[in-house]
């Protein structure tokens, strides 16, 4: 038995194995990285999947899901706070998805974020399983228009 699984398969115990080997042999990091290096697409095919978006190639630009122009690297193009592996992204060729993968968010950052979501109409969703990069160590925020009625 697991801490996490009632019934562990044999390749799910051997993987535990494999990487409590490796944490005790070369340390810690690289078993995360180990780790991170196993999941890492699966998390960021998860994440298409689950919004049904396409990464855009243009500028990250919180402007874009705004409905402005982006004005620039030289313009106001982020969050005011915890912006950290920064993505933009589409659904149906439109901006939907802002998106940040921080590996820390204070109490400061988050009295940034509130209230320029709420002046700007947007939602934030902040989870700590779904980020893609460097998972296990980073948190995935996620910002969108709001939807009617979702207050």
């Amino acid at each position: 038995m697991s801490r996490f699984l009632e019934r562990p398969s044999d390749l799910y115990q051997k993987a535990v194995h494999i990487l409590t080997q490796l944490a005790e042999q070369e340390g810690r990091y690289i078993a995360e990285r180990a780790f991170e290096e196993a999941i890492e697409k699966y998390r960021y095919k998860a994440f298409i999947d689950r919004y049904g978006v396409k990464r855009s190639s243009g500028h990250t630009c919180i402007n874009r899901l705004l409905g402005k122009w982006c004005i620039g690297l030289s313009g106001n193009c982020h969050l005011p706070a915890a912006n950290d592996h920064i993505s933009f992204w589409l659904k149906d060729g439109k901006p939907y998805l802002y998106v940040s993968q921080p590996y820390d968010l204070s109490l400061e950052d988050m009295r940034k974020l509130v209230p320029f979501c709420d002046e700007h109409d947007l939602d934030l969703t902040v989870t700590a399983s779904n980020s893609w990069h460097s998972p296990g160590h980073t948190l995935l925020i996620v910002v969108s228009r709001r939807k009617a009625g979702n207050l």
